[in-house]
C-alpha cells in the first residue's frame, strides 16, 4: 500500500505528461502536414503550366513537325503567343544543342549568352531525364531568380535537339510558402527524390545544397514514396524539426513541411505544464517517507530473486550434464561395440560375397541372399546406433534442399504405395547448405514411412523446403539452438498425431509406440542426432487427431553448389597393386579375397609397422587400403603420410567400423580423406578403390611440395595491404612476376590491359567478393588459373586451388601448382 502511495501519484504524473505531450505532437504533426499538402497543391499547380508549355514547344520543334517555325522571328512569336496564355509563365527560352539561346517569349535573345555551364542543360544534354526541374538561378534573359523548368528538345534520330527552358519565379512562391499556414517554428523545404534542394523558407546560408541518402527526408521517401514522417536534426540549420514529406504529383519533387520540436515542447509546458508539476510534487512528498521501507523490501526481493535464478540455473546445468554424460556413455559403448561388431559383419558379409560368386544351385543361391540381408539389416541397426551417438563419420556436400527432396518423389511414391498423396513445396530462392546428402535422404525417407504408420496408409504426405531465421527469441527458448540463418525441411503428415507425454520422449533411443517387432525406436533418435552432428536443429509439432509436423533445420552455406555423385555403382575393377593393411586376421584376409575378386593384385600387413617395412625393402603399391583402429605406436594419419613419403604417387583408402579416431574430427571427416565403413559390400569397395585410385595425385600434408609451375604472372587481390606485400615477396622468392590490387576493381582493371596467369584473391574482399571475383575473371579469361586464400576452414570453391591462411611459401608454391593443374585438367 505504501509503495502504491508513491507510484501511483508519480504514474499518473507520468500518463497526463505523455497524453499531453503525445497530443502536442499530433495537432503539430497535423499543422505540418496540412501546410504540406496546401504547398504540394500549389507547386503542382504551378508546374502543370510549365508542363503544358514547354511539352507544346518541344513537340512543335521536334523534326518533321508540320507546325515547326521556320524561321526565328516565327519561333518568337510562337514562344511569345504560348508565355502570354498563361500569367504564371515569366520566360520561355529555346536553347540550341551547343547552349545557345535561340529564341525568347521575353526579347530578342543576345547571340553570346550561353546556357551551356548550366547543371539543368548538361544534365538533360547527357542522357538525364526528359525534364528536369533545377535549383534557383538568376535567368540571363530576364535577370530574375527563377527555379529552371527545363525539358529536352527531341533532334533526328532521337539525338539531342537542345533544351525548352521555362521560368519559374521563386519570389511569388516564397512569399505563398510564408504567408500560409502556422508561423510559429515553421519550415518548408521543396526537394528533388535525389536529395537536391530546390528552395527552403525561412532561408539558410549553410550553403548545403543536397542532403545525403541518411538524411530523414531520403530515408523517408526511400521508405514511402507517397510521403510520411520523421525527425531529425536538419542539416541546413542544426535546428531539431518533426517533418511531414508530401510529394507533388506527377513530378519527382518533395515538399517537406516541419515544426520545431522546441515550439511542440514549448506548447506542451505551456498546456500541461502546472497539472504534471503538482502531481509529481505530491509524488515526491510520499517518495521521501516511503524511501527507508522500499529500500529494504527490495534488498530482500533481489536476494530472493537471485536464490531461484540460482536454484533454475543449477537445476539446468545438473540436467544438461546428466544428458551429456548418458549421450558420452551411450557413445562410449556403442563405438567399441560397434568396431567389434562391424569387423564380424565384414568378415561375413566378405565370404557370403565371395561364395554367392561360384557355382551355387539356386537353394544355395537363396540362402546367401537371405544371409547377406541379415547383414545389411545389422549394418543398418549398428550405422543408426552410431548416428543417435553422434558418431557416424559425415560427409557433407553443398546442396540445394530442393533439389534432394524433388530427386526423391519417385522413391517415396514407390515406397509409400498410391493410397498415400504426396505433395511437395519448393521456396524460391532457396539457400544453399552444407549436409551429408544420403544421410538427409535416409532422414526424409523415415520420416515418411513413420507417417504412412501414423496415417494407416491413408492420408496426405507434405515436404516441404524454405528458407528460415531463427532468432535470438527462439535460441533463447532452446538452448541448443544457435540464432541464425538455416534451410528449412518440414515433413507433414494428416496421421493421429501424438499425446504430450509421447511428444516428450520420441528422440529417446529405443522408444516406440509400434507393437512388438514392428520398429526398433532408433529412426527419431537417428534423426536427431544426424541433424545435431550437422550443426541444425530439429523440432516436432503435434496434436491428436490433426497429424504430426517434423521441421529439420539445418545451417545456411553462402558457397556454390557441388555436384552430388551417381547412386549407381558399377563393379568395376582393375590390375593396379593395392597394400592391405589390417591386424584382424579374418577381416584382413576376406578383405585380400574380395579385392583379389576385382582384379587387383595384392601384398598384406598386420599393421603399419609391418607395412611401412615392406615398402622400406623396394616392395611398391598404387594404393593403401587400411584400417584406422589398430594396435601399434604409429597414428594412422602419420602413417599414411610416411607411406606417401616413400612412394609419392600412393592413393590411400582408409576402412573402419568406428569413426572416433584421427581421420574423423567434430563428425566429419577430414578433407582430403577417403573412407570406406565397415561393412562393405564388393560393389561398394568396387566403387571406392576406382574411385581414389583415379583421383588426381595427392596433395595432402605428407605430399613432396611439387615444383614451381614455370614463371608465371600472377595477379595477388587483398585489403590487407600487409599480407599483400608479403604474399608478393613470396612469390618473387619463386620465381613469379606478380601485381596487385586491393579489391576487385582494381583487379578487373588489372586483367583488362595485362596479361594474366593466375588470379590470387582472398575470399572476403570489400564490395565484390573473391568468389564473384573468379567468376567474373574466367568469364573474361577462360584459360586463367585461381587460387583462394581464405582463413576459414571448410571453403571451397569449383575448379579453384583453396590457400589456408595463414601459409607459408611452400604452401603457397603447392597452391600454385594444383591451380594450374586444375585449369589443365578442365581444359
Amino acid at each position: 500500500m505504501l509503495s502504491a502511495a508513491v507510484v501511483i501519484p508519480l504514474l499518473l504524473a507520468a500518463v497526463l505528461g505523455w497524453h499531453g505531450y503525445t497530443q502536442a505532437q499530433r495537432e503539430a504533426a497535423a499543422a505540418a502536414d496540412r501546410s504540406a499538402r496546401v504547398l504540394a497543391d500549389h507547386l503542382r499547380a504551378l508546374l502543370q503550366v510549365h508542363v503544358f508549355a514547354t511539352s507544346r514547344t518541344a513537340s512543335r520543334l521536334r523534326d518533321g513537325s508540320p507546325d515547326r517555325p521556320a524561321t526565328p522571328d516565327a519561333l518568337h512569336a510562337m514562344l511569345v503567343r504560348f508565355a502570354s496564355e498563361s500569367p504564371e509563365l515569366v520566360a520561355l527560352t529555346v536553347i540550341d544543342p551547343d547552349g545557345r539561346p535561340v529564341a525568347s517569349s521575353v526579347d530578342r535573345v543576345q547571340p553570346d549568352l550561353s546556357f551551356a555551364d548550366r547543371a539543368y542543360f548538361t544534365a538533360l544534354r547527357d542522357g538525364g531525364p526528359p525534364t528536369l526541374i533545377a535549383r534557383p538561378v538568376t535567368d540571363r534573359v530576364t535577370g530574375v531568380t527563377i527555379l529552371p523548368f527545363a525539358r529536352r528538345i527531341q533532334g533526328p534520330d532521337g539525338a539531342f535537339g537542345g533544351v525548352v527552358l521555362s521560368a519559374l519565379p521563386v519570389a511569388p512562391l516564397v512569399e505563398f510558402f510564408r504567408t500560409t499556414g502556422e508561423t510559429e517554428g515553421r519550415s518548408v523545404t521543396v526537394a528533388r527524390s535525389d536529395g537536391t534542394v530546390l528552395l527552403r523558407e525561412p532561408e539558410t546560408t549553410t550553403g548545403v545544397e543536397a542532403m545525403d541518402r541518411a538524411s530523414g527526408f531520403m530515408r523517408t521517401i526511400a521508405a514511402a514514396p507517397q510521403g510520411g514522417t520523421y525527425r531529425t536534426e536538419s542539416v541546413l540549420d542544426g535546428i531539431e524539426r518533426l517533418h511531414v514529406v508530401r510529394p507533388v504529383a506527377g513530378h519527382d519533387v518533395y515538399v517537406s513541411a516541419g515544426i520545431e520540436t522546441s515550439a511542440i515542447l514549448r506548447a506542451w509546458v505551456r498546456d500541461s505544464g502546472p497539472l504534471v508539476g503538482l502531481t509529481l510534487l505530491a509524488g515526491l512528498a510520499l517518495a521521501g517517507t516511503a524511501g527507508v521501507a522500499l529500500r529494504r523490501a527490495r534488498g530482500e526481493l533481489a536476494a530472493y530473486a537471485e536464490l531461484r535464478a540460482e536454484v533454475r540455473r543449477r537445476e539446468a546445468a545438473e540436467h544438461a550434464l546428466r544428458q551429456s554424460q548418458k549421450l558420452e556413455a551411450v557413445g562410449q559403448l556403442t563405438g567399441g561395440i560397434a568396431h567389434d561388431f562391424n569387423n564380424h559383419l565384414q568378415v561375413i558379409g566378405a565370404n557370403l560375397q565371395l561364395l554367392r560368386g561360384r557355382a551355387l544351385d539356386g537353394d544355395a543361391l537363396s540362402l546367401v541372399g537371405n544371409a547377406l540381408a541379415g547383414v545389411d539389416r545389422a549394418a543398418t541397426l549398428a550405422s543408426r546406433l552410431l548416428a543417435f551417438a553422434r558418431r557416424q563419420p559425415l560427409s557433407p556436400t553443398v546442396v540445394n534442399l530442393g533439389r534432394v527432396v524433388q530427386s526423391m518423389t519417385d522413391l517415396l511414391r514407390r515406397t509409400l504405395g498410391e493410397s498415400i498423396e504426396i505433395e511437395t513445396i519448393i521456396a524460391g530462392g532457396l539457400w544453399n547448405t552444407s549436409v551429408d546428402v544420403s544421410q538427409l535422404e535416409n532422414a526424409i525417407l523415415n520420416l515418411a514411412v513413420n507417417a504412412r504408420d501414423a496415417m494407416r496408409g491413408r492420408g496426405k504426405l507434405t515436404i516441404e523446403a524454405g528458407n528460415a531465421e531463427l532468432d535470438e527469441a527462439y535460441a533463447a527458448r532452446h538452448a541448443e539452438v544457435t540464432a541464425g540463418q538455416y534451410v528449412l525441411v518440414a515433413v507433414s503428415d494428416t496421421g493421429a498425431g501424438m499425446p504430450p507425454e509421447v511428444l516428450e520422449r520420441v528422440f529417446e533411443p529405443f522408444f516406440t509406440t509400434k507393437p512388438a517387432g514392428k520398429g526398433t525406436g532408433l529412426g527419431l533418435s537417428m534423426i536427431h542426432g544426424f541433424v545435431k552432428q550437422s550443426g541444425g536443429h530439429v523440432k516436432v509439432y503435434s496434436e491428436v487427431g490433426q497429424g504430426t509436423t517434423v521441421k529439420i533445420y539445418l545451417p545456411r552455406v553462402k558457397a556454390a553448389e557441388q555436384e552430388v555423385q551417381g547412386r549407381g555403382i558399377e563393379v568395376r575393377g582393375g590390375t593396379e597393386r593395392v597394400l592391405v593393411v589390417e591386424d584382424n586376421p579374418d577381416v584382413r584376409a576376406a578383405a585380400v579375397a574380395l579385392v583379389r575378386s576385382l582384379g587387383y593384385r595384392t601384398i598384406e600387413a598386420v599393421n603399419a609397422e609391418a607395412a611401412l617395412n615392406l615398402l622400406d625393402s623396394g616392395a611398391r603399391a598404387d594404393l593403401l587400403f587400411t584400417d584406422v583402429v589398430m594396435p601399434g605406436t604409429i597414428n594412422t594419419r602419420d602413417f599414411a603420410r610416411r607411406a606417401q613419403e616413400i612412394c609419392p604417387d600412393l592413393k590411400v583408402l582408409f576402412t573402419s567400423g568406428y569413426t572416433a579416431n584421427a581421420i574423423v574430427h567434430h563428425g566429419r571427416l577430414d578433407e582430403g580423406v577417403s573412407l570406406l565403413s565397415k561393412p562393405y559390400s564388393r560393389e561398394a569397395l568396387a566403387a571406392k578403390l576406382r574411385q581414389v585410385l583415379d583421383a588426381p595425385a595427392p596433395m595432402g600434408p605428407g605430399a613432396a611440395v611439387p615444383a614451381a609451375p614455370g614463371r608465371r604472372t600472377v595477379l595477388v587481390v587483398e585489403d590487407d595491404a600487409l599480407v599483400r606485400l608479403t604474399t608478393v615477396e613470396m612469390l618473387g622468392d619463386l620465381g613469379h612476376d606478380a601485381l596487385e590490387a586491393a579489391d576487385a576493381a582494381e583487379a578487373l582493371e588489372a586483367l583488362g590491359r595485362t596479361a594474366i596467369d593466375v588470379l590470387l584473391t582472398d575470399v572476403g574482399l570489400p564490395g565484390m567478393s573473391g568468389s564473384d571475383l573468379a567468376d567474373e575473371a574466367r568469364r573474361r579469361k577462360p584459360g586463367i588459373a585461381v587460387v583462394m586464400a581464405t582463413g576459414y576452414g571448410g571453403f571451397t570453391h569449383p575448379g579453384a586451388a583453396t590457400l589456408p591462411k595463414p601459409y607459408s611459401r611452400e604452401g603457397l608454391q603447392r597452391a600454385l601448382a594444383e591451380a594450374v593443374r586444375l585449369i589443365r585438367w578442365t581444359a
